[in-house]
């Protein structure tokens, strides 16, 4: 598999941790709760959602980054 396509991969993956984490905050029915409570399960999903999400673009970038590296020191003097 080439860093290219790991890298597509990636990006893939976070944009669709992304789609479910904004779709996922959409309610058609819930029950009435206090603002807090509402408050904590909005906080627990950034957490739960964004941290994965901050990771794969991170690997992404990093990954993109030292390919951009590899291919720029591997060319030859033309």
């Amino acid at each position: 598999m080439t860093k290219k396509r790991i890298t597509m991969g990636l990006l893939l993956l976070s944009i669709a941790l992304t789609v479910v984490f904004v779709a996922g905050s959409f309610v058609t029915y819930a029950e009435p709760i206090s603002s807090t409570d509402m408050q904590n399960i909005y906080l627990r999903r950034i957490t739960r959602f964004g941290i994965p999400i901050l990771l794969l673009q991170a690997a992404a970038w990093i990954s993109a980054f030292v390919d951009r590296r590899h291919n720029a020191g591997g060319r030859t003097g033309k």
